[in-house]
């Protein structure tokens, strides 16, 4: 059985190139299968040229869903929080 799991984070600060290749880094480490969301639009995380652009979009405050599916889905959402901080 898939574990679907997702969090809401918010952009308190710009997220950089270096964050978002992190952010990737992180979600190939892991079995589950990563997307980001925001406003309908929905990129999986794996691909560097995706998330840069999705992170170019949001504004400083502004939220987006991180949606995890896989064994270790709550693990990566776990990880990832720390990394945002």
């Amino acid at each position: 059985m898939k574990n679907i799991s997702s969090r809401t984070y918010s952009a308190n600060d710009r997220i950089t190139v270096a964050k978002a290749v992190s952010l990737m880094k992180t979600a190939h480490k892991y079995k589950s299968k990563v997307f980001i969301s925001k406003e309908g639009m929905t990129l999986p995380a794996q691909h560097l040229a995706s998330l840069v652009s999705f992170f170019l979009t949001l504004k400083k405050g502004e939220s987006f869903l991180v949606i995890a599916e896989g064994s270790d889905a709550d693990a990566f959402l776990d990880r990832l929080q720390h990394q945002l901080q």
